[in-house]
């Protein structure tokens, strides 16, 4: 489990290094009007297949997070209804990645980039 466990937090680290890095990456005009051309025109597509690369490896660590204290309840010796309910108090990681495939389902919407969805989505992942 040491050896899981340790596997698990290293991809989360290079997942969230890939998530820094990458939109720097995919839109480099930082404090330039050109930014705005980043999700339009050329730049769409790229934005489009980051943000899904992004998002996919996000609910990918999320589960893997997820299996460590389900496979840790699964073990301990407890009634069924007391495993559930320590199961359902996961239900925050659930919560997460549930918003994280709401973020990728509206990312585009009408053939352009909705950026009012991804805000807004993002922002209420955050404050959870």
């Amino acid at each position: 489990m040491d050896i899981y466990w340790w596997a698990v937090a290293l991809l989360n680290v290079g997942i969230m290094g890939y998530g820094i890095c990458g939109y720097c990456l995919v839109c480099a005009y930082i404090n330039d009007l050109r930014v705005f051309t980043c999700n339009s025109g050329a730049g769409k597509p790229r934005l489009v297949r980051h943000s899904i690369g992004q998002m996919s490896l996000n609910i990918l660590g999320g589960l893997l997070i997820l299996f460590i204290p389900i496979r840790i309840i699964w073990t301990i010796r407890v009634s069924w209804g007391q495993k559930l309910a320590l199961i359902c108090s996961l239900c925050l990681t659930i919560f997460m990645i549930i918003i994280t495939i709401i973020r990728v389902s509206g990312l585009v919407n009408d053939g352009a980039i909705d950026n009012t969805w991804e805000v807004y989505w993002l922002v209420l992942g955050g404050e959870v």
